[in-house]
């Protein structure tokens, strides 16, 4: 079910109306009878009633109601804006929190990495000094059986 709001619901009158952002608006009913209370309640506060042409005073409260629905429906876009905007950044920040948490693994693997290789380069250089001392007595070892 669709409900068709207008802001202006006399049509004969020919006075000033709300901005273009205030036509019409439709809105589909999800049967909820809360839900369709609330919007009409909400649009019979923030529907501008036609003025009575005949007194000034009504055609000035007529226009500030006009001007602050236009107010209304800024402040409502302005608002949806910033959410969004804040649903974006939240967004980035999540991204980032993983970002960082990838640099920090990274790091903690790079250290652990680099201890690794201090130990292995140190055990090489070891074996490699006792093989050198091994080639250097080997030799005579082998000399010595063969006199």
């Amino acid at each position: 079910m669709s409900l068709r709001l207008s802001l202006i619901s006399s049509s004969d009158y020919s006075g000033p109306t709300p901005a273009n952002d205030m036509a019409p608006q439709t809105i589909t009913d999800s049967g909820n009878w809360k839900h369709r209370a609330t919007v009409k309640v909400f649009f019979s506060i923030a529907q501008p009633v036609p003025p009575c042409m005949s007194l000034r005073e009504s055609v000035q409260v007529y226009k500030e109601h006009c001007r602050m629905a236009r107010e209304f429906h800024q402040v409502k876009h302005d608002i949806a804006v910033l959410e969004e905007r804040k649903r974006k950044l939240l967004a980035e920040m999540v991204e980032d929190e993983k970002v960082t948490a990838e640099i920090a693994r990274l790091e903690e693997e790079f250290r652990r990495l680099t201890e690794e290789n201090r130990t292995l380069m140190s055990v090489h250089n070891e074996r490699a000094q006792q093989l050198e001392t091994l080639c250097l007595t080997s030799p005579r070892t082998t000399q010595d059986n063969s006199s």
